[in-house]
């Protein structure tokens, strides 16, 4: 008995061991969703955050996708929002509370797909260094969802052994992961690269015979989830809706995601981090990718000259999901658009520096440690409170503890909101506008020409026109022409009110019949924003009862 007990305390420290990395990963998760959940309810950027729950909502309603209501990067994005709103609540923060959720999971399944390559404390500095760069969501965005299913599609094909039915999850879950965010094409190269890695590497003939099967099942899984949808949006005649939000609108676009002035761009920051010297994520970021292109090409070459290892062709795999992934910020280097594709390189990094520490002998301890602990501190000292690549409007300490937030009043989306003074009465004074004339005037709907995408749920008692609640008027060029017809009939018929702003191209565009009966400035928390005022538009003879 007194045996058991000295051995005892040994045993309880061992698996103390063992289990706190966990422990320290699962709690950077869960305080990521906590600020997620802050931020939430304190950020004012009613532009992109509009832009997700509008759509999120018109789904939770029985609008059908792409027909009835913009889908802006990904229908299972936007599906799982509306699912939000049930659990949540309907209003905005339920799609960032769920988005945030999807956020923390990534950091939980970056941490186990590190261990392929990595011993679990290693894995858990790599996880704990992810979140320090990006703690919580800024938007309610595509990309953290797209993420939580391509890692889960790297966990399945990186599992031992290999066997079909895994190659089968794979595919399914990268089908999910383009389903989420449409955009993100490149998301098939890496599987690719890695499936002629290991058919040219492999000496056998029966092996390359079942690895064919593998990759057959792979996409198999792929066909089951794209093919499930291309059906459904047949069913619902919304194929074509759906071609024209996805691929007739990148035309509009071509400029913004393409040309020499676009390269540049990203080569000088990712090359000369200009702009970014005085922020250690952006440079965190640069680091990553001549780190992860090292590895990458002495991979490749290696793998010309003798047959690789599992760890090796993981180490490909990982690589080349790491070096795409900054493509999703070409147009725009931004920390959020990174984290959500190329932060697998955190693990990278450390996994290189560890290496290096190890040529120092005795004092490797020390040469990985320091960096490490200097890095961590300055990154929690710039987490929340500091306007950085990774958060651009911070939260204000001083509004945080005082009683200065408050939810608007009688407005459903904005239930849990906390808002200023000046952006509440932005917003309670426009919602007591447009129902008074819409209840007193017999106005049945609502056109909006400006950027603030809360403004078509503001109030229940008007009905909205158009799929996007932003207006932009290229949409309306392109896509969404017979919008502009409907519209335009509406406002002859004298059945809609019009919101608009002070920019020239849509002021002007108020029709002779209408008139403006109220002006309110944009509240001035609102640096995103680059006009001035919102108008309400009415039409001048209205027959409104008392």
């Amino acid at each position: 008995m007194n045996n058991h007990l000295e051995h005892n305390p040994t045993t309880l420290r061992n698996k103390l061991t063992i289990i706190f990395p966990d422990l320290i990963v699962i709690a950077c998760c869960l305080i990521s969703i906590g600020l997620s959940v802050i931020e939430s309810r304190v950020n004012t950027d009613a532009h992109h955050w509009g832009l997700m729950y509008g759509p999120a909502r018109d789904l939770n309603q029985g609008l059908v996708p792409y027909r009835e209501t913009f889908i802006y990067q990904g229908f299972l994005t936007t599906l799982i929002q509306s699912f939000s709103l049930n659990i949540f609540g309907n209003t905005v923060v339920s799609v960032g509370i769920i988005t945030g959720i999807f956020y923390s999971i990534n950091i939980y399944l970056s941490y186990c797909l590190w261990q392929k390559i990595l011993n679990k404390w290693l894995s858990s500095i790599s996880a704990i260094l992810m979140f320090l760069v990006h703690g919580y969501i800024i938007y309610p965005w595509a990309n953290y969802f797209y993420y939580t299913f391509l890692l889960g599609s790297l966990l399945f094909i990186t599992s031992s052994p290999q066997k079909p039915y895994k190659y089968l999850l794979t595919g399914v879950f990268a089908g999910l992961s383009l389903l989420a965010r449409q955009s993100l094409l490149p998301v098939l190269v890496p599987f690719y690269l890695y499936f002629l890695l290991i058919f040219f590497t492999s000496p056998k003939k029966e092996f390359r015979q079942l690895y064919i099967k593998n990759i057959v099942a792979f996409h198999l899984g792929l066909i089951i989830v794209w093919g499930a949808f291309l059906v459904y949006l047949f069913q619902e005649s919304a194929f074509k809706d759906w071609y024209a939000q996805s691929f007739t609108i990148l035309s509009a676009f071509r400029h913004v995601f393409s040309g020499r002035a676009v390269l540049f761009g990203f080569l000088s920051r990712l090359i000369l981090l200009q702009g970014g010297w005085k922020d250690s994520r952006l440079i965190l970021y640069s680091l990553i990718f001549f780190n992860t292109l090292i590895i990458w090409v002495n991979l490749s070459l290696t793998a010309q000259k003798k047959q690789t290892t599992e760890r090796d062709e993981i180490l490909f795999l990982l690589s080349s999901v790491i070096l795409l992934g900054y493509f999703n910020a070409l147009h725009l280097y931004e920390v959020f658009r990174l984290q959500s594709s190329s932060s697998i390189g955190f693990g990278l990094l450390i996994l290189s520096l560890y290496n290096l520490s190890t040529r120092f002998g005795q004092w490797k301890k020390f040469v990985f440690t320091i960096p490490v602990v200097c890095l961590f501190l300055y990154l929690s000292q710039t987490l929340v409170f500091t306007p950085t690549a990774s958060v651009y409007y911070p939260w204000n300490l001083h509004l945080l503890l005082s009683n200065q937030l408050k939810e608007p009043e009688n407005i459903e989306i904005f239930r849990g909101v906390l808002y200023d003074e000046n952006t509440r009465n932005y917003y309670q004074i426009l919602a007591q506008k447009m129902t008074k004339y819409s209840s007193s005037c017999q106005l049945e709907y609502l056109v909006n020409w400006q950027m603030d995408s809360y403004i078509p749920y503001l109030t229940k008692s008007l009905k909205k026109v158009q799929r996007s609640p932003a207006y932009y008027k290229i949409f309306e060029d392109t896509i969404f022409q017979d919008e502009k017809e409907k519209i335009a009939e509406l406002l002859r018929q004298e059945k809609a009110i019009l919101v608009t702003s002070n920019d020239k191209d849509t002021f002007r565009r108020i029709p002779d019949n209408y008139e403006v009966v109220f002006g309110v400035l944009w509240p001035n928390s609102w640096s995103w924003m680059h006009n001035e005022k919102v108008y309400i538009a009415v039409p001048k003879n209205l027959n409104c009862q008392n």
